[in-house]
């Protein structure tokens, strides 16, 4: 055991002496096992392998046209189909997923009203539904 002089924040102190006090433990005690606890988190955060992403080649997959013009011309998903140049901004999205959700025969939840313009999509509201 090795003795020293520790000078602690006053509010590290006083937590300190706080789980002293509730768990009836000696107040060394408590700071050796904050002190433990502190460097095997450390350790194990160091000691984490890094996250890691594998790119892989998809050939000639051209998701954002391919997508826009299966939708675009779905008449499932549309009344009256759209042509390429009709459909723009955050409508090209919502028809994608009101397409996937048709094509699978899914529910989409969504607070989005928007997505009452697409005919064949079953779609709801979960905060209406509460």
């Amino acid at each position: 055991m090795v003795r020293t002089t520790l000078t602690l924040d006053d509010d590290v102190a006083a937590k300190l002496r706080a789980e002293a006090r509730d768990s009836g433990e000696p107040f060394r005690r408590v700071v050796n096992e904050a002190i433990r606890w502190g460097l095997a988190r450390h350790q194990t955060a160091v000691a984490a392998k890094p996250f890691r992403v594998t790119a892989r080649d998809l050939g000639e997959l051209r998701p954002g046209l391919s997508a826009l013009v299966r939708i675009s011309t779905n008449s499932r998903v549309f009344r009256r189909p759209l042509s390429a140049g009709q459909a723009a901004g955050p409508l090209v999205t919502d028809a994608a997923l009101a397409a996937l959700a048709i094509d699978h025969g899914a529910t989409l939840y969504t607070t989005d009203r928007d997505f009452s313009r697409f005919s064949g999509l079953e779609w709801k509201n979960p905060i209406e539904e509460r």
